[in-house]
């Protein structure tokens, strides 16, 4: 795409009329017209404002993603190489895809957190069809964007599955077991022993062992020895938990634990961030 054609889409994409662009620049709207037909172009030390007010960067507007990206891989992939420890690599991983994230998120659309009250900030971000969150601090480290639902975000659970799910994973017997499972190696054992171990209530270990299977904590197996039914368990929690996507689900447990509507703030793109508030 043209400069005049990038220029013109980043200006709908932002709901802005010709006039408000020149506003923000200190040009006038025919001026913005001009650039977006190719009839003239901007001064050159107008770029950095412009790119600013489209949210953008100035490659963007010369359509030089490509060659960004380039330089911005050899220069990620120098920062990895030098980093000592698994430990500095996965810091220096999560900052480099922090800042990529938070960098495509104008601040109007964030809302900021702070746990400890520190510098280091965690976003909450709302943008017209997705929602997600950049969570920086506590033991969790992750990024998440999800494409809003046409329906709203309870149309996902109308199909059952995923009420049911967050059903079982409330139960706190099933609790107790997922907590006993976690501390426990991979491997198999008699399902009717697991509430019994993890001291959860005995007399519903049927029902436990079920609502175990729907939230992937195991899997059972049912074998006939000697004439008697057995069922025999794979305790899948300390992978599928801790290595799989039910992490996720512990991260943002931790999350809405931790996090409180109170210790929000709003930041602007233009003002530096305010402290939040003490809850």
């Amino acid at each position: 795409m043209s400069f005049a054609d990038n220029v013109k889409k980043a200006r709908v994409g932002l709901g802005l009329t010709q006039e408000a662009l020149g506003q923000r620049i200190g040009v006038s709207g025919q001026a913005v017209s001009k650039w977006e037909v190719a009839d003239s172009f901007p001064d050159p030390s107008l770029l950095p404002a412009l790119a600013d007010a489209l949210e953008v960067s100035i490659d963007e507007l010369f359509d030089r993603e490509t060659a960004g990206r380039e330089r911005a891989a050899k220069n990620a992939a120098a920062l990895l190489s030098a980093a000592r420890s698994h430990e500095e690599k996965d810091r220096v991983l999560f900052e480099l895809c922090a800042d990529a994230f938070e960098s495509r998120v104008s601040r109007k659309n964030m809302t900021g957190f702070s746990l400890g009250g520190d510098d280091r900030l965690s976003y909450m971000i709302d943008l017209n069809d997705a929602e997600g969150v950049l969570l920086a601090e506590g033991p969790f480290r992750f990024l998440s964007l999800a494409e809003r639902p046409e329906d709203g975000w309870e149309s996902v659970c109308r199909d059952g599955k995923t009420g049911e799910f967050l059903s079982a994973i409330g139960d706190p017997d099933v609790l107790k077991c997922v907590f006993w499972l976690l501390c426990r190696p991979s491997g198999r054992i008699e399902a009717s022993l697991i509430p019994k171990r993890a001291g959860a209530d005995v007399s519903r270990t049927s029902e436990i062992v079920q609502k175990l299977e729907t939230v992937g904590a195991i899997s059972v197996e049912t074998f006939a020895v000697n004439g008697v039914e057995r069922r025999i368990a794979d305790n899948l929690a300390p992978e599928f938990y801790c290595k799989g996507p039910m992490l996720l689900l512990l991260s943002a447990a931790w999350t809405c634990a931790n996090v409180r509507a109170s210790r929000w703030y709003h930041t602007n793109r233009c003002d530096p961030p305010m402290k939040a508030e003490n809850a």
